[in-house]
């Protein structure tokens, strides 16, 4: 990982090799070894979800993500969460709830959000899920 230096001595960027997806460039087949314009929408994704929003040098603002402003312990796993939910939506934007029973103190929604982190018990992301602290306010 190395940090691109701006005008005045900041650290304006930082570039940095995702290992994973680094190893990935040249197997055929490989669900990460991504095209130019995939890679793009990735990025794009990434930003609208959880990007923490900027100024651009020419005074352009891009907006913070869903929870991009989101800080602090759990916010991590927040954005896990939602980043899941995002991939897991069908093409209208709705998620299939996990079936059976399940916990009614924490209800269906929290063990789909479970489902998808893989965790059996509550975990940071809970009291944000339950209190609507994060996804536009709507709980």
């Amino acid at each position: 990982m190395e940090a691109a230096e701006g005008g005045y001595g900041q650290d304006d960027g930082l570039k940095c090799k995702v290992l994973p997806q680094w190893a990935a460039q040249d197997v055929v087949g490989h669900p990460l070894n991504l095209a130019k314009k995939e890679y793009a929408t990735l990025w794009r994704l990434l930003e609208a979800v959880m990007g923490p929003g900027w100024t651009h040098r020419d005074g352009r603002v891009t907006p913070a993500g869903l929870i991009g402003t989101r800080t602090g312990r759990g916010a991590a796993t927040d954005r896990l969460a939602l980043l899941l939910l995002v991939l897991e939506a069908r093409e209208t934007g709705r998620v299939r709830q996990c079936g059976g029973t399940v916990d009614t103190k924490r209800g269906r929604a929290a063990a789909t959000v479970a489902r998808l982190l893989r965790r059996r018990r509550g975990s940071g992301c809970w009291s944000a899920w339950r209190t609507g602290s994060w996804c536009c306010g709507y709980g």
